[in-house]
């Protein structure tokens, strides 16, 4: 996978941001930060990344808003956003996600998910010893 492939994620835990990043770079992605629902508006209005990894509560808003926001922008309706959520209910907005995390996931359900929302096929499972 190309190192172009850029996500956004936004979470307003420093520690989940930095564990993803993470993840997500070992796999191969170029990862941009935000903390929370504004300064991701802001982010989206200037770049475009492949994908947005989005928390769906934030410090200052909810991750359901920042979904509304892409969706509401024409430059922006495509983009795929995998929301995660620490709640075992549907989060707000889900109909407009291309995916779900709910928390706690493990770093192969984070990576599956933005490569599938990215339109990467899951890599396959290691081969077994004969």
């Amino acid at each position: 996978m190309p190192r172009s492939e850029s996500i956004l994620l936004v979470d307003g835990d420093h520690v989940v941001r930095q564990r993803c990043r993470e993840l997500l770079e070992s796999a191969g992605y170029m990862v941009f930060e935000s903390p929370g629902a504004m300064h991701a508006r802001m982010f989206l209005r200037t770049i475009t990344p492949a994908a947005v990894v989005l928390e769906s509560e934030l410090p200052d808003g909810q991750g359901a808003e920042v979904l509304r926001f892409v969706k509401s922008e024409l430059a922006m309706r495509q983009l795929p956003v995998v929301l995660m959520s620490a709640s075992a209910e549907a989060p707000d907005a889900v109909d407009l996600a291309a995916g779900v995390l709910h928390k706690p996931f493990s770093p192969e359900q984070l990576v599956a998910a933005v490569r599938s929302v990215c339109g990467v096929p899951p890599a396959p499972p290691p081969a077994t010893p004969a």
